[in-house]
């Protein structure tokens, strides 16, 4: 089993983790210990559950099956969520001080333990402000009662100030970031994987199968087989509506490998950027051990780049709430990969001066030059560059496949800059990256709450998102 960071913490995790949602309630007590174990044996260390699983009954049998190995495995659990009032009343603020230490003081009973190696709230709360949310969890790793910090159902803009806020409180950080995401539903390829990836948090992606679409289980125009999830009468309409196009075109490109579905939905995945540990919820035995197969599968640069072209255009996603109380379809999505082919064909990149324009900004954190034009096969970019003559050379101003994105020289700036006020050192640091490239056109998606910040680092707006580098503004 391959182990890899959680984010920019030390937590190593599992490839593969096992979501525990259908223990004390599709599995009982035997076969939670039967799954746990298996799990263990197979070399899975992360384990993900929630005080409301089972309103409690999955941490409770998680716990138990977990025994005296408990110290084998990274514990992880949720809170923040309406547990009908077994926490007491809330009035709705569930990432409070107040709530979310009963919280945790009731999933540790459950759970047997005295710590948890991850805790996570488990969706925004619209009423407690993230400062107080980020206090008490930094209070709960001092007192050794939890290791690490996470957040679920983030959306990107909500993760960002979060790690802003702790940042500069100098409070613990979200180290993890889990939400729902599949090579079917990629909506979180948009925005949160590229806000992951510059803020170093590591993406726990949930219902990796689509509910089941992507075990190849299902097909067009046919029932779902007997006994299976979608054969359920609460999950007819999921069936009826699955986007079969989507479906088929994962079908084809495993079939074309020679690989299984349930290689392409967990390997695939897992080797999308941001990804640390891909959490599939488990019934049986049978379904560790294949998800643990599935993940041995790690494809090629090749493979990723025709695993990209199988994307259709994002389905709609779910519709959140802010804390702010703001509405926003995640799903929605404005691609910029015509124009963005536009500039590619007209200016063709030199690799060379692309690669060490990124390795002067970044040091030791640069890419390679394949690695980074492997990100670039694999997503629709605006370009950040020089228009010298017929060549362009420069960095991307948004990854993913679409949206404005306040990354500006990738992870050189941080969106949270333009809040704070940028210092005048930051921007003669960008000035000078720019300026020793010779970068004088930049083609940028523009961000008109950004615009300060523009002018501040000398990129005069003109027109169509094509922006003239001048001299800094002053302050």
């Amino acid at each position: 089993m391959r182990m890899r960071p959680l984010g920019r913490s030390g937590l190593m995790v599992s490839v593969v983790g096992i979501g525990c949602n259908a223990f004390g309630s599709r599995v009982d007590e035997a076969g939670t210990k039967e799954v746990v174990h298996a799990a263990v044996d197979a070399g899975v260390t992360l384990f993900d559950t929630a005080d409301t699983y089972g309103t409690g009954a999955s941490e409770v049998l998680l716990g138990r099956a977990l025994g005296a190995r408990r110290g084998d495995v990274v514990l992880a659990t949720k809170g923040g969520m309406d547990m009908g009032g077994a926490n007491g009343p809330d009035w709705g603020a569930r990432a409070s001080r107040r709530y979310l230490r009963r919280a945790l003081e009731a999933s540790l009973t459950r759970l047997g333990t005295d710590y948890v190696d991850l805790y996570q709230l488990h969706t925004p709360d619209r009423v407690t402000p993230v400062e107080e949310t980020l206090s008490v969890m930094d209070d709960f790793v001092r007192e050794g009662k939890v290791r690490y910090a996470g957040c679920s159902n983030f959306t990107a803009w909500e993760l960002v100030d979060a790690d802003w806020t702790a940042r500069t409180a100098g409070t613990t950080a979200f180290v993890s970031a889990q939400n729902e995401y599949s090579l079917y539903n990629r909506a979180a390829e948009a925005e949160l994987v590229p806000a992951c990836e510059a803020l170093d948090v590591g993406l726990l992606p949930y219902f990796p199968l689509a509910y089941g679409l992507l075990t190849g289980k299902y097909a067009r125009g046919q029932a779902a087989p007997e006994g299976s999830r979608l054969a359920a009468d609460n999950q007819a309409a999921r069936l009826a509506n699955a986007d079969w196009d989507r479906v088929e075109a994962l079908e084809a490109y495993a079939r074309d490998r020679g690989r299984s579905m349930l290689e392409v939905a967990i390997g695939g995945l897992a080797a999308q950027p941001a990804v640390a540990s891909v959490i599939a919820g488990v019934t049986r035995v049978e379904q560790v051990h294949a998800n643990v197969a599935a993940a041995e599968w790690e494809p090629t640069d090749d493979d990723l780049e025709a695993l990209d072209a199988t994307r259709r255009p994002p389905s709609a996603g779910p519709i959140r709430r802010s804390r702010l109380g703001r509405r926003r379809d995640v799903g929605s999505v404005t691609t910029m990969a015509a124009e963005t082919a536009d500039v590619r064909s007209r200016f063709p990149v030199d690799d060379d001066a692309l690669s060490a324009l990124h390795a002067r900004a970044f040091g030791t954190r640069g890419s390679t030059t394949s690695s980074w034009s492997r990100r670039l096969a694999r997503h629709s970019i605006a370009w950040v560059g020089a228009f010298d003559g017929p060549r362009l050379v420069g960095f991307v101003h948004a990854v993913g496949d679409g949206g404005a994105h306040a990354f500006l020289l990738d992870t050189v700036v941080d969106p949270s800059w333009q809040r704070r006020g940028i210092g005048l050192a930051i921007v003669d640091r960008i000035q000078d990256d720019v300026a020793a490239a010779g970068v004088t056109w930049l083609h940028v998606d523009f961000e008109p709450h950004l615009a300060g910040f523009y002018a501040a680092c000398g990129f005069r707006d003109t027109s169509a998102g094509l922006m003239r580098l001048g001299q800094p503004a002053a302050f």
